[in-house]
């Protein structure tokens, strides 16, 4: 494979803004892990509470019923949407 034909995590958004950056886990096309852990953009839980809420929201997808883990920066850990929600309500 040619060096231009791979693709590098920044390059989805060329370098425009993004809603929160980290990590997912999809199972059988479902969000069961989502966190804002990422190397050097460190987004705040409000970035991550308005993911969450605009993956909800705007395309649909059922996060109450299979999001079952939520981390803060690689450490704070949430078992369920409400419980996040309630001490990170979205902006």
């Amino acid at each position: 494979m040619c060096i231009r034909d791979r693709y590098n995590h920044s390059s989805f958004c060329a370098g425009r803004e993004v809603i929160c950056a980290g990590l997912i886990r999809i199972n059988k096309g479902d969000i069961t892990y989502i966190s804002n852990e990422s190397g050097h953009y460190t987004p705040p839980p409000t970035q991550l509470a308005n993911a969450i809420q605009i993956l909800a929201e705007e395309y649909d997808i059922p996060m109450g019923e299979t999001l079952t883990e939520i981390e803060i920066n690689g450490g704070v850990r949430f078992d369920n949407l409400a419980s996040f929600l309630a001490a990170h309500p979205a902006v």
